[in-house]
């Protein structure tokens, strides 16, 4: 694959790849010879090129907001098929339980749900927050966002089911 949108450098061989996470775009992880891991989404498997560009745009986002929240992101493209590699953060973890985002502080909270609010995720939940080994809480997973009004989101956003919201 060629990169066409972003700075990941994947010019060396694929060593492996394995099927990670249960999200229904099918994601997987790619490891090359030079021992760098990539989460990869290709075009299909649910995913459109729309949401392939979104998880691009949210990235970019991030990055200007000065948030820096979102591992960082390329667009490549391998014949006609377009597909989102996303730098695999070694020694994070998804939350897994609500319970756990009460150990996240308010203010990092609220910047979290001023991020989502900003790109109107439609996907947010416990399996698509990360917490790396330093304790940082990364976002994952922005295929699905400016799909609503804004309203529609705050009342996403504001159910009170744990076992769903990210906020708890």
């Amino acid at each position: 694959p060629k990169v066409i949108l972003g700075d990941h450098n994947i010019d060396t061989n694929l060593k492996d790849i394995f099927p990670v996470g249960s999200g229904i775009t099918k994601p997987s992880i790619l490891e090359f010879d030079n021992n760098s891991r990539f989460l990869w989404k290709e075009e299909g498997n649910r995913n459109t090129l729309d949401n392939i560009s979104n998880e691009y745009i949210a990235y970019l986002l991030d990055k200007h907001l000065g948030f820096e929240r979102c591992p960082s992101i390329s667009i490549v493209k391998e014949g006609d098929t377009y597909s989102v590699l996303s730098k695999f953060v070694e020694g994070s973890a998804p939350v897994e339980n609500a319970s756990r985002i009460h150990t996240i502080p308010d203010d990092e909270l609220k910047e979290l749900l001023l991020f989502d609010l900003i790109i109107q995720n439609q996907d947010r939940h416990i399996g698509n927050i990360l917490i790396n080994k330093d304790g940082k809480v990364l976002l994952i997973d922005h295929s699905i966002i400016f799909g609503n009004d804004i309203s529609s989101v705050f009342e996403q956003e504001l159910r009170l089911d744990e076992s769903e919201l990210w906020f708890g």
